[in-house]
């Protein structure tokens, strides 16, 4: 088990190693890499050198500016975002408090008789009182205040909530919490917080001017979520402590809310490190503490900072995201441009590369540099050079494969093979057998014209159109009516043209095999021939079975593509042929749809040479 350990242990740093060794060779061997490597270097040092001094000498004084700025800022921000919040509270209090006529009505309630008319005349002077009262109240204009409530006791009493209707729930609430205050003689606000609907209840009692007597109880609540934005949100995902406290202690405001309504307990030597660069211990964690006193309200906004987010945070990440950074970018800056000058070196690898897969028609770019330029003009020179051997070896072979062709058609005797035909024909005539005969002329007929014209590449369009007749009464003796023909020919000026000899033949054949063939029910024909811009079109559509035909169209676009394996042996060797006599501009294209037949274009240039 130790042994494994060990190998466990061991084994990334000696792949490590390997990999460093590997990197070794690979700057040791190329010119380029060394080129790069000794840039990097040459601007890594000097910039690690500048952060190191850095963070040596001015990170204390860093340390203090960011101390001040993390403390102040943050706590006038608390500040200015909750205490104006209190002050409309505390100015809705003013409002509701001075309302004489609630007042003089909850008087009537402590003092006389509380007959049912005497509730219902109070009640509805009481509710009329308060919806005046807000249609200038800033504090529930802007949906600050959520509801107020007016108690007279536990069982009566009067309340304006932001939705109407307050709900059992809302108003048993409050109930329970007057019950909680009740019996508290207190003249200042008492604040009591609200789990249940997450809500901060600010309370008071309502007193006659002249007197110190007690006539009803004032509720004005708010919701958690109206004084906790974005700013105290983050405040929390920094661990960072905000709260106000009144002369009393109590919170008022807390970053955790279960908190508002308790007394802060403070230990005598928080206030005097307030606003200093010395840490107070508070539950076991060190913070840097500042405060900011409100003097018109009695209160005290405090905030406590944790150490470690000042100094690693604040100024570690800051500064060490900013050395690094630029580090970065002088490395991005200077491997851009190393490797752009070097790119020549890598251009002529990857072409030299690609030249091994028989890719003689890429060529390298211009540069700006003339030294590099001048091996690009070499280099597509002998490019050149190579691309025209290539071809003129590939025709040799084409001229070869032709000659082996007409050298075995030789060795036939065409007498022998025309007498033999011929006997056979006038036996089916003497047998009365009509398709045999005209299947063995038609055989004949192919045949003869085959070596007739066995010396030619091209013939024209007439004579290839009999080539075509000669094969379609071939097939008609062999599916009956299954397959109708329509040619059409634009001009008879266009059967004087020529065409590579075989080429409409071929793609015929292939309608018949691949499209017609395997078609359920009758199949049709058509060849079109027409001239446009200068060029002969000669297109034949089935209404066959159709095939995908995206790999063929690419294969056939791509005459030096030797890796398509494909059936249409006849169509490549067509298309091959043409844009051999006519350039690469010219060829065949098929257009094909599954259960809808087939399209097959030729296109070359009008062709009126000697046969």
């Amino acid at each position: 088990m130790t042994i494994l350990k060990k190998f466990i242990c061991k084994h990334p740093i000696r792949r490590m190693h390997a990999m460093i060794i590997k990197i070794k060779q690979l700057v040791k061997k190329s010119f380029r890499y060394k080129i790069i490597l000794l840039v990097v270097l040459m601007v890594m040092l000097p910039l690690l050198l500048f952060g190191a001094y850095l963070s040596h000498f001015v990170y204390n004084n860093l340390l203090t500016q960011n101390l001040s700025r993390e403390l102040k800022i943050p706590l006038n921000q608390v500040t200015e975002s909750i205490i104006p919040k209190y002050r409309i509270i505390d100015n809705s209090f003013n409002l509701f408090l001075s309302n004489q006529r609630i007042r003089s009505n909850l008087l009537k309630l402590n003092r006389e008789s509380q007959t049912d008319a005497l509730k219902l005349e109070t009640r509805s002077d009481i509710e009329s009182q308060l919806k005046n009262s807000v249609i200038h109240n800033y504090g529930w204009n802007s949906g600050l205040l959520k509801s107020i409530f007016v108690f007279e006791n536990e069982d009566n009493f009067f309340y304006l909530h932001q939705d109407y209707d307050a709900g059992e729930n809302f108003i048993a609430d409050h109930i329970n919490l007057y019950k909680n205050f009740e019996h508290r003689s207190t003249n200042r606000t008492t604040i009591l917080s609200s789990k249940e609907n997450n809500t901060i209840n600010f309370i008071r009692n309502i007193k006659p001017l002249l007197s110190d007597e007690t006539i009803g109880t004032l509720v004005l609540t708010i919701s958690e979520s109206e004084l906790n934005n974005k700013l105290i949100a983050s405040l929390k995902d920094k661990n960072t402590i905000a709260f106000i406290i009144d002369k009393d202690n109590t919170i008022i405001y807390h970053t955790d809310s279960y908190k508002i309504g308790s007394t802060f307990k403070i230990k005598g030597s928080l206030f005097k490190i307030t606003n200093s660069n010395k840490p107070y211990n508070y539950n076991n964690k060190t913070y840097y503490v500042a405060s900011q006193n409100v003097k018109d309200l009695g209160l005290t906004s405090i905030i406590m900072v944790p150490t470690n987010e000042i100094t690693s945070t604040s100024i570690m990440k800051k500064y060490t995201f900013t050395i690094f950074t630029t580090i970065f970018l002088a490395l991005l800056i200077s491997f851009y441009a190393t490797t752009n000058i070097t790119k020549p070196f890598k251009d002529l690898i990857k072409h030299i590369e690609k030249v091994t897969y028989e890719d003689f028609k890429l060529r390298m770019p211009q540069y700006d540099y003339v030294e590099f330029n001048q091996v690009s003009l070499t280099f597509n020179k002998l490019l050149d050079e190579i691309e025209s051997l290539f071809n003129e070896v590939y025709k040799k072979q084409i001229l070869l494969k032709e000659s082996e062709l007409k050298s075995l058609q030789a060795q036939i005797n065409p007498h022998f093979i025309f007498n033999v035909l011929e006997t056979i024909s006038w036996e089916a005539k003497m047998s009365g057998n009509n398709n045999i005969t005209v299947m063995v002329h038609s055989l004949g007929e192919l045949l003869r014209s085959n070596f007739t014209f066995s010396n030619q590449e091209k013939i024209k369009i007439e004579e290839e159109l009999k080539y075509v007749n000669f094969y379609l009464e071939l097939q008609n003796i062999r599916f009956g009516d299954k397959i109708s023909v329509h040619i059409d020919i634009d001009d008879e000026n266009l059967l004087n043209l020529l065409i590579p000899k075989l080429a409409l033949q071929t793609i015929v054949e292939n309608a018949v095999v691949h499209g017609l063939e395997n078609k359920i029910g009758n199949g049709s024909l058509e060849i079109n021939i027409y001239t446009e811009d200068n060029l002969v079109h000669l297109v034949i559509t089935d209404n066959g079975i159709g095939f995908d035909t995206l790999k063929l169209n690419e294969h056939l676009a791509n005459v030096s593509d030797s890796n398509y394996s494909t059936q249409h042996i006849g169509l490549t060797n067509v298309n091959q042929r043409i844009k051999l006599y006519y350039g690469d501009l010219y060829g065949i294209h098929v257009y094909s749809k599954i259960g809808q037949g087939t399209k097959v274009s030729i296109k070359i240039p009008i062709d009126r040479g000697q046969v």
